[in-house]
C-alpha cells in the first residue's frame, strides 16, 4: 500500500496532535485529511507552519493542564450524596450510573465529560465509593460518592 507523510493541523484521535508528522495511507490523506483541512502534505515550505502549530499546542496543553488542576480541586472538595430507592434489606433498585454522577456534579457547577469518569461498573451498593475522574493525561481527581437510601432500613 502507498503511504504519505502528512502534518496534522488539528488533533485526530488515535493518530496524533496538531503539528505531528504522521504516515498514513495515501487514500486516507487525499480523500479525508486534506479535503477537510485536517492535514497538509509534508513539504519543506510547510516548516514554519509546523513550528507555529507546535508552539500553539504547547501553550494550549499548558492551559488545559492548569484548568484541569483547578477542576480537580473543585471535584475533590465536592461532597456528593446520591439518594436512591432501596428494598427492605437495603438492596438498591437499579444502580447509580456515570450519567447520574455527572448530573449531580453539574448541579454543583462542575461540568465534566461522562467519559472522564473511571467507573468500571455502575454502583450497586449503599455506602461510600471512590470514583476516579481523568481530567487530563497527567491529572486524575478522586471524589467520594455516598449512596444513601431514601427510605432508611430499620
Amino acid at each position: 500500500m502507498a503511504t504519505k507523510e502528512v502534518i496534522l493541523l488539528k488533533r485526530v484521535p488515535k493518530l496524533g496532535n496538531e503539528g505531528d508528522c504522521v504516515s498514513v495511507k495515501a487514500g486516507y490523506a487525499r480523500n479525508y485529511l486534506t479535503v477537510r483541512k485536517i492535514a497538509i502534505t509534508k513539504e519543506r515550505a510547510n516548516r514554519k507552519q509546523v513550528e507555529a502549530l507546535v508552539r500553539n499546542r504547547v501553550i494550549r496543553e499548558a492551559n488545559e493542564k492548569a484548568e484541569a488542576e483547578t477542576l480537580s480541586k473543585k471535584i475533590a472538595a465536592a461532597r456528593i450524596i446520591m439518594t436512591v430507592r432501596t428494598g427492605e434489606q437495603g438492596k438498591l433498585f437499579g444502580s447509580v450510573s456515570a450519567k447520574e454522577i455527572v448530573t449531580a456534579l453539574e448541579e454543583r457547577g462542575i461540568t465534566i465529560d461522562r467519559a472522564a469518569l473511571q467507573l468500571s461498573q455502575p454502583i450497586r451498593e449503599l455506602g461510600q465509593h471512590r470514583v476516579d475522574v481523568r481530567l487530563h493525561q497527567e491529572i486524575i481527581a478522586q471524589m467520594v460518592i455516598e449512596v444513601v437510601s431514601e427510605n432508611p432500613v430499620v
